[in-house]
């Protein structure tokens, strides 16, 4: 992203906690930026993108997932060892306990899917 910035693209960062305001179309057109990262969960930030675009003034908009929450929060990266077992999301999961019900969900379509 540094790159991005040091190449004269103007980027904004838009996203939050569950249960809070989605971005702000306004501020963001007023911000002028070249790149718009989305950030609000996988799903939802795909639908909110697709429901704004006409009303954004961006060349592109993305949708980025928890990888926002991962820059601003370094914390919530799993140890290599848990990375390296392929639990990372079980690390998120024990810092984030409201991630249980789209992790249940996941389960759910798969057993729909395999059983």
């Amino acid at each position: 992203m540094l790159a991005l910035i040091k190449k004269g693209y103007k980027v904004y960062l838009a996203g939050g906690k569950p249960g809070e305001p989605g971005p702000d179309i306004k501020k963001i057109n007023r911000m002028k930026p070249d790149l718009l990262f989305v950030g609000m969960g996988m799903g939802k930030q795909e639908k909110w993108i697709a429901k704004n675009l006409p009303k954004l003034k961006v060349k592109v908009a993305m949708g980025v997932g928890g990888a926002l929450d991962q820059i601003a929060k370094p914390w919530l990266v799993a140890p290599k060892w848990l990375q390296n077992l392929g639990l990372e999301w079980f690390y998120r999961l024990i810092l984030q306990p409201w991630r249980i019900r789209r992790q249940w969900q996941l389960v759910r379509f798969l057993a729909k899917i395999y059983l």
